[in-house]
């Protein structure tokens, strides 16, 4: 998984996402145990799943119709971060306007939705065959007031997937704008009897987002012949590869059949729990020189985090545990001296099943006010972080009190993780969002 991927660190938590939507809790089948769950065979319940997702982690409002493709949200944030990553290594200027191309936008017109909330500069147009689909799409644009950022267009031709648009009239005027990107989910199957094979889980879609004649190799084997033909019109080709059997005949094409170097092809595995999905990307652009860069890469979700001690030692650092937050965003500082931090870890973790933490605004004494008023300064506390402008790279640090320790203060310090940075020096892209996403967490678990 990307590493800027906000369920990298912090996966989605059911319970919360239960006690906030009673129109998910019902779906919940073990509400008995520690961990909760749902049946993800069960289609109604995937569906309210990525429907209360959208809703609590990014706030976007949409409705998602039975018999067409419920979108994983891992998957395709995965996808966005991994081209954001590709458009600035190759120089194009993120802090401008970036405008891309879904092919095959679906129902849920779920990359332009994500992906206009990632990145405050890109904007979208989606493509599709299918009306009831680009009806529910421009419903889902409407709901978020994102008409200024996404629009759409209906593919006319089943034959054609990026000519219809930029050939208007058919053919005889040519449409000169020009986007940043193109990114698609192709229709993976050749035939609907190949959509239920996984016992794990339930398949659902229309037949024009599940199955394409040909299966997804001939699908994207179109884009990248008419890649060919559109050159600079879209400065970075890319799509999905749901079969890894697939990958390397679609490069080979591209490299063999249409000459393309090694340096002008992308590719990723993108890694989310027990999936597994590939992506390419490909330049066409004769005049664009692409500087070295890594060009394949695998997005996992190893976090290699050897020393998990201080995560154990409050109820506070287990919930940051169980989100996965990664160890180098945590960095333990002690007020107290050197021989003394022994001893407070070894208090810490005796008293792990019994100690409560109390976070307190760091321009406080922690022993001026008492129980009641420190939790209601700390959501106060925590409600400013959350509402902070993301312009900037901000640090944030927490004191705490710990029952049974007298005169010991831990100090947590969270800052973002080497945020990207342009020529200037200037922060384009950081994980402030997600630290924002983890305040908002610790809000929802306060009592």
């Amino acid at each position: 998984m990307h590493p800027q991927n906000f369920y990298r660190y912090n996966p989605p938590n059911f319970k919360i996402l239960a006690n906030k939507y009673p129109s998910f809790d019902k779906f919940i089948v073990n509400k008995t145990e520690k961990i909760f769950n749902i049946d993800w065979k069960d289609p109604n319940a995937t569906r309210e799943f990525t429907r209360v997702l959208l809703d609590h982690d990014f706030g976007l409002k949409i409705e998602l119709p039975e018999d067409y493709l419920c979108p994983t949200i891992t998957l395709r944030s995965n996808y966005l971060y991994w081209l954001n990553e590709k458009l600035n290594d190759l120089g194009i200027d993120v802090n401008n306007v970036v405008k891309g191309i879904d092919i095959g936008t679906g129902a849920s017109c779920i990359f332009p939705l994500l992906g206009v909330k990632l990145f405050k500069n890109w904007s979208f147009l989606g493509l599709d065959i299918d009306d009831s689909s680009l009806k529910f799409a421009k419903k889902n644009i409407e709901l978020n007031s994102l008409e200024s950022k996404i629009s759409l267009f209906k593919n006319e031709n089943k034959e054609k997937i990026l000519f219809n648009y930029f050939q208007a009239n058919q053919g005889e005027e040519k449409n000169e704008e020009v986007f940043d990107f193109c990114l698609c989910n192709p229709p993976f199957f050749n035939d609907l009897s190949e959509t239920n094979i996984n016992p794990k889980s339930t398949c659902t879609g229309s037949a024009n987002e599940l199955v394409t004649e040909g299966g997804e190799f001939i699908f994207i084997k179109k884009i990248i012949e008419e890649s060919i033909v559109l050159k600079s019109k879209i400065k970075f080709y890319s799509s999905m590869v749901g079969r890894k059997c697939n990958l390397k005949p679609l490069l080979d094409l591209l490299k063999k059949n249409f000459g393309l170097p090694n340096s002008k092809i992308f590719t990723a595995e993108l890694s989310q729990g027990n999936t597994h999905r590939w992506v390419m990307g490909w330049i066409v652009d004769d005049s664009f020189q692409p500087s070295s860069i890594n060009n394949n890469k695998k997005l996992n979700n190893n976090n290699n985090n050897n020393d998990s001690n201080y995560n154990r030692n409050s109820d506070f650092l287990t919930r940051l545990e169980r989100r996965k937050f990664y160890r180098e965003g945590l960095m333990k500082e002690f007020n107290n001296d050197s021989s003394n931090k022994e001893e407070i870890i070894n208090s810490l973790n005796n008293h792990f099943n019994k100690n409560k933490i109390i976070i307190n605004d760091n321009s406080r004494e922690t022993d001026t006010t008492g129980k009641d008023e420190k939790i209601i300064e700390c959501k106060s506390f925590l409600n400013n972080l959350v509402n902070q402008n993301l312009d900037e790279e901000i640090e944030f640090s927490f004191r705490t009190e710990i029952k049974y320790i007298q005169n010991k203060v831990l100090s947590i310090l969270l800052k973002p993780i080497e945020p990207p940075e342009d020529g200037n020096k200037q922060i384009i892209n950081s994980n402030l969002f997600y630290i924002k996403k983890l305040f908002q967490s610790i809000l929802d678990n306060i009592k």
